[in-house]
């Protein structure tokens, strides 16, 4: 039971970091590539098609992850080993995709969801690294 906690939590940050990576490759874009490379160089297209396929594909890395942290949370359950730092980042995975799923059904592009949605990620970024150090102790 171990072993499977420990597998799907590493689907858990695969699919996050994914997630996440579009909140960075756009902050990277605005405030370096733009204004240190020409729109011709090879450097800023390739970086850009990579940042468009992150773009593009936000949603269902979100939506991986909210599945991923969903099994976790079974597989934990089952075995007996349900961290308080894993339902508070449970919870906050619940409602980082609820606001994706908001933004995405309702359309709206800019907001106060979409602030919240940019600086919860960065939050369960912080909660699922202190998550995993006590995990570990207390599994270890």
């Amino acid at each position: 039971m171990a072993e499977t906690i420990v597998i799907v939590g590493w689907f858990n940050v695969l699919f996050f970091t994914l997630a996440l990576a579009n909140s960075v490759l756009r902050f990277f874009n605005i405030r370096f590539i733009n204004k240190h490379y020409k729109n011709t160089d090879n450097f800023a297209i390739i970086y850009r098609k990579i940042m468009v396929f992150f773009i593009q594909n936000h949603r269902w890395f979100g939506i991986a992850t909210g599945i991923s942290v969903l099994l976790h949370f079974i597989v934990a359950l089952q075995g007996d080993f349900l961290p308080p730092t894993g339902i508070v980042l449970g919870l906050l995975v619940l409602a980082q995709v609820s606001l994706g799923v908001y933004g995405f059904y309702f359309k709206q592009r800019t907001g106060r969801w979409q602030r919240v949605h940019r600086v919860n990620g960065y939050v369960i970024m912080i909660i699922a690294i202190v998550h995993v150090i006590l995990a570990v102790r207390e599994k270890g």
